[in-house]
């Protein structure tokens, strides 16, 4: 293909953007050899699976008897089907070491069946902090984590959790944005969970802006990768910012880790 433009300095421009196109429409098929872990799957998570991808326009084939996988669909969907799967499978082996686990089921936007063993609900599981402008944001995250069974602390606006609360938690979430570097509260959380060493997991996201261009986008993420080297010395591991079935496995797998 031959791209030409009447301003040089739109090339890039026009190369990306069809490279872009491709990324996202180009049909493939992937292959996963070797996917053994499918045998040890219950159909609750084969039914997670099946729907996920179906979601992504992807199209799952399983073989059992030969071990392999076969995703056919667009470039990168059936990437992000290859990162579901391989999320999933390291769960399930995170899940094995748990005493009588309950089943796994597909998660929907009622509430779901515990992944884990439930929770003593005296004790505060995880304490999830965040600013009042990501509250919107934070919600889904907030129930979804409830509804598998977790408990949690969340912040409430102006105020900071009590001292004692987070030293019962197991772990900090905290939903990094340019907000909660601003947020005195927050940011007296975070500095108190870092004196006593308490394990702190960052996230991160979109923000809640309807004018959200691609660009501003990208800012935003540079912006919370740095607070978060800055804050916590640590990258940020997930971006709540465009498939958050996908996201959530990925914490949940460092959850149950």
């Amino acid at each position: 293909m031959t791209v030409a433009t009447a301003k040089g300095n739109n090339l890039v421009t026009c190369e990306n953007e069809i490279n872009d196109y491709l990324r996202k429409n180009m049909a493939t098929t992937e292959i996963l050899k070797n996917a053994s872990d499918l045998r040890k799957w219950d159909q609750y998570m084969m039914n997670a699976f099946y729907k996920y991808c179906l979601e992504k326009f992807v199209l799952p084939k399983v073989d059992l008897n030969t071990s392999q996988l076969q995703l056919i669909g667009p470039l990168e969907e059936v990437e992000k089907a290859k990162q579901k799967y391989k999320i999933m499978c390291e769960i399930l082996k995170y899940k094995s070491l748990i005493p009588n686990p309950p089943p796994v089921a597909p998660r929907s936007s009622t509430k779901r069946t515990n992944q884990l063993n439930s929770i003593n609900n005296n004790n505060y599981n995880i304490a999830f902090i965040y600013c009042p402008q990501d509250q919107m944001i934070c919600h889904q995250l907030a129930t979804t984590l409830i509804n598998e069974g977790y408990s949690l602390c969340q912040s409430s606006p102006g105020q900071s959790l009590s001292q004692l609360i987070i030293d019962k938690s197991d772990l900090m979430l905290i939903y990094l944005s340019e907000n909660y570097s601003q947020d005195p509260c927050c940011m007296a959380d975070v500095n108190y969970a870092k004196s006593i060493r308490k394990k702190i997991i960052p996230i991160a996201g979109r923000t809640n802006n309807s004018s959200n261009t691609e660009e501003s986008s990208w800012l935003s993420s540079m912006t919370n990768a740095q607070l978060s080297y800055d804050l916590l010395h640590t990258e940020i591991e997930m971006e709540f910012a465009d498939d958050f079935d996908l996201e959530y496995d990925r914490l949940l797998a460092i959850l149950v880790s």
